[in-house]
């Protein structure tokens, strides 16, 4: 990884977006679990958690656009873009608006794992400052 300020900006972009969504989907996998639910309205938020990540990705994708608005040339884009491979991947992220990959709901958290990661390291390292990373 690169350790430039800007690259960790990006991370930090990333981690924004999409670190917050395993406690989200823990909290409501959780409720929507409860057998004495009989609420219909509950049991339909669980299944759209997928969606509400492709929603995320899809805000994602806008916040670089207009970030490199109103040069979209393939040099300001690998100027602006830090971290392409985390890019890459929360723009995968979008890929939860096609049916057949959201009706897998473990899939998205599977997925945001990744941004979890890294916020727990950066946490680590900031209360543990000996260790060399």
């Amino acid at each position: 990884m690169d350790n430039s300020l800007f690259a960790y900006l990006n991370r930090l972009e990333l981690m924004a977006f999409f670190s917050g969504y395993p406690p989200v989907y823990t909290v409501i996998v959780f409720i929507v679990g409860q057998p004495r639910l009989k609420n219909k309205f509950l049991r339909k938020i669980g299944a759209l958690l997928p969606l509400g990540y492709a929603l995320v990705g899809t805000m994602y994708l806008g916040f670089e656009l207009r970030k490199l608005y109103p040069d979209y040339s393939y040099e300001n884009i690998k100027q602006t873009c830090q971290l392409p491979l985390l890019t890459v991947w929360a723009l995968l992220s979008m890929l939860f608006w096609i049916p057949a990959i959201s009706k897998r709901r473990i899939f998205s958290l599977i997925h945001s794992i990744v941004f979890l990661f890294f916020l727990v390291r950066d946490l680590f390292f900031t209360i543990n400052p000996t260790i060399s990373r």
